[in-house]
């Protein structure tokens, strides 16, 4: 983890001799794209295994951050994946050619309050200090001004434009929204949600 922290990469190839593995359905719960440097992107896609276990593959791109094809949103996945070494695993890469699945993605289980997310944050950092971000499945309540409250009515900022933050407004009409996102220990970056258990919608942005 300090490696990491430090820049120094670990190869593909030992990652996937060496790394553990994980065989499992995937579901694709999220992708944000961002610039990291000047003509440097990063793609982060955030998949959930049927046990529970966050996969986050990365990828990069120089120039005008075309990725190319990827993992989208809302798609399900079979099959292996490797995981970097880590003392809480999430940075993983495919073992193998994932296969794609037809089975429907319910909403997964989620965190039910700030707090309950605030704790299992706090247990991620006691064992990888140098979290950079934390996936989480919670329900909030959309509110105006880029902000959201929990079923206790504590706040939390989120990191969304503002006619996004319009929509999900409109679409919750005051009642809590599962949303998947990443939460970095001040402010919440939703990704997708679901407007009922049989819809699932990513965000853009």
């Amino acid at each position: 983890d300090l490696q990491t922290f430090l820049g120094i990469a670990i190869k593909k190839e030992e990652v996937l001799q060496n790394g553990e593995r994980m065989a499992a359905s995937w579901s694709v719960l999220g992708r944000f794209e961002e610039p990291l440097e000047e003509r440097l992107w990063q793609r982060r896609s955030w998949l959930l295994g049927a046990s529970g276990q966050f996969a986050l593959l990365l990828d990069f791109a120089f120039g005008d951050g075309d990725f190319g094809p990827g993992f989208s949103p809302g798609t399900r996945w079979v099959g292996a994946l490797a995981f970097y070494p880590s003392n809480f695993p999430q940075r993983a890469i495919p073992a193998e050619e994932l296969r794609t699945s037809s089975e429907p993605m319910p909403p997964p289980d989620g965190y039910h309050n700030l707090e309950s997310l605030a704790l299992a944050y706090a247990g991620a950092l006691g064992r990888q200090p140098w979290l950079s971000w934390f996936p989480a499945v919670i329900d909030l309540i959309p509110m105006p001004e880029g902000r959201a409250v929990d079923s206790e009515n504590k706040e939390v900022p989120l990191q969304i434009p503002a006619e996004i933050n319009w929509k999900l407004v409109a679409i919750s009409g005051g009642r809590p929204l599962r949303m998947f996102g990443e939460w970095d220990g001040h402010s919440f970056r939703p990704l997708a949600f679901w407007e009922t258990p049989e819809i699932f919608r990513n965000l853009q942005f």
